[in-house]
């Protein structure tokens, strides 16, 4: 039997009812007929009957063994046998040396009304449970992913239960693959819900910084503080110990000077950063080329917009296009 199509598979069976050696066809016939519709009482459980075929004929009672084989035979035992001494005086193609038969041919299907109401719309209802996660707060991380894992283990109990009503096979039945698709939507449910919550994190960090860069933007005491912090940065660059050193000790050195001297710190400090950049600028084409550091860097520049319309895009569009998609693919053929 093939299970693949389980539970909307279709069976043909094959039976032959035939008469024994000792009733041949001159002596014994048959005539199949096949009744049109099947009383109720007398219909199967599981089995829906869609249609009966039957063939009647003759055959020889030995079909594997031709005329000659026979003739050899009948010599070699010269009729010691009863049955090689009957057909010595019948034509070994007549009615006296053949049987009658009649083949069915029985094509069944299953009634899937039964695994239609305990499995598929029991699983259905599993996954659109975890639809629904897709609709609360993406801080309610430990409910959200509670409710997935949850489903997950729901769904391998059906995967149990369904194992062990159909016999073992080397393939994968239609309702097994729906189970392991559920399983994984479920399982994607919960990486999705992750991956929402630490955009979330990240935004929130991002507009933390934000808002306290504007706190301190207007107070007097930080822009004192700010300009502080410049003063001491250019003495840094432009002198020695936080001095200006310039080629002449005199305070009152020409500005021509002065502006000579710095400009010429400037070029250092310009030359110096350009070759710091372009080491940079090397190093990071370098680390670009692993995937993992690429795929870091996208999920930071839209970590704000996977945080707002992550589980909205997830609960419209990606998880009913799937969903569907498979569903359809596995029941529709």
């Amino acid at each position: 039997m093939d299970y693949r199509r389980y539970p909307y598979d279709e069976q043909v069976f094959n039976f032959t009812l035939s008469a024994t050696t000792a009733n041949f066809a001159h002596e014994v016939a048959f005539k199949s007929t096949v009744e049109a519709t099947i009383e109720p009482q007398n219909r199967h459980a599981v089995w829906k009957v869609e249609a009966v075929n039957t063939v009647d004929g003759k055959r020889r009672f030995a079909p594997d063994y031709g005329p000659e084989t026979f003739r050899r035979v009948l010599e070699i035992t010269n009729g010691e046998s009863p049955i090689f001494n009957f057909l010595s005086v019948a034509p070994l193609d007549s009615d006296d040396s053949m049987v009658a038969y009649s083949e069915f041919v029985m094509r069944v299907s299953r009634y899937s009304s039964y695994y239609l109401g305990n499995y598929i719309f029991l699983e259905v209802i599993l996954v659109l449970l975890g639809w629904v996660t897709f609709f609360m707060s993406p801080e309610s991380v430990d409910a959200r992913v509670g409710i997935s894992l949850t489903l997950v283990l729901a769904i391998n109990v059906f995967q149990i239960v369904l194992v062990e009503n159909i016999p073992e096979t080397g393939y994968l039945t239609d309702l097994a693959i729906f189970t392991v698709c559920n399983t994984v939507i479920l399982a994607l449910t919960c990486i999705e819900t992750v991956i929402v919550f630490a955009a979330v994190k990240t935004t929130q960090a991002k507009d933390a910084i934000v808002s306290a860069t504007k706190l301190y933007a207007n107070s007097p005491a930080a822009v004192a503080a700010c300009c502080k912090i410049q003063r001491a940065v250019r003495r840094r660059l432009y002198g020695c110990n936080g001095h200006v050193v310039l080629n002449s000790k005199n305070d009152n050195a020409d500005d021509t000077k002065r502006q000579a001297y710095i400009h010429s710190k400037w070029k250092r400090v310009i030359a110096e950063r350009k070759m710091q950049r372009s080491h940079r600028l090397r190093l990071s084409r370098r680390q670009a080329r692993s995937a993992r550091i690429v795929i870091l860097k996208t999920y930071q520049q839209h970590a704000r917009y996977i945080a707002t319309e992550g589980d909205r895009i997830s609960a419209i569009f990606i998880f009913p296009i799937i969903f569907t998609v498979y569903t359809a693919t596995i029941f529709g053929r």
